[in-house]
């Protein structure tokens, strides 16, 4: 995954900070998944109506399938500093989030009739995200510092409506850039 987006921070005690924004993520996961096939089937997606298809993807390992999710974020962060000194001060960030799912084109798997099928009314579109990391910032006594350290991001919310039984949730890791404008 990658993200990109803007915050504001406030100070909030000597070595505490709040921050709040307004950030893009995009997740992405591959599938090995069979050919695509062209043609209309009628399927019980998990809810009360059968839906219909038009495309769907058999099962097997001829190719490879990326699902994309796109977010729009809220996120609120605390952060911390962790060392007493001004010059490269290492820091402890956590917060939550909450997200839009905009789009996906992630496939379900119909496990009755063996293939993968597109239903994006089976996504919860609202998600609740945290997020934690550890950071040291560099060039902290410049006017524009750039912070960054290893992150982590779980989203909290299952992908899919709670009438499915399926637990679908998105993980990653990563490296973690802010750059400060003062």
């Amino acid at each position: 995954n990658w993200g990109a987006g803007v915050f504001v921070q406030r100070n909030v005690g000597d070595r505490m900070q709040l921050s709040a924004g307004l950030q893009y993520q995009y997740f992405s996961t591959n599938n090995s998944i069979g050919s695509r096939v062209d043609s209309t089937r009628i399927i019980n997606n998990g809810t009360s109506n059968d839906l219909q298809i038009e495309i769907y993807y058999s099962n097997g390992t001829d190719g490879r399938y990326t699902s994309n999710y796109h977010f729009l974020e809220l996120p609120l962060t605390l952060h911390i500093q962790l060392s007493k000194t001004k010059r490269n001060p290492f820091c402890w960030s956590s917060g939550v989030s909450i997200g839009q799912l905009l789009t996906t084109n992630a496939l379900h798997y119909d496990g009755n009739s063996g293939f993968y099928y597109k239903d994006n009314t089976l996504f919860r579109r609202t998600q609740l995200a945290f997020h934690t990391g550890l950071s040291v910032k560099l060039f902290s006594q410049n006017k524009h510092p750039l912070e960054m350290g290893p992150q982590f991001h779980y989203k909290l919310s299952n992908l899919l409506h709670t009438d499915n039984n399926d637990q679908r949730h998105l993980l990653s890791g990563g490296l973690y850039v802010r750059w400060f404008i003062k």
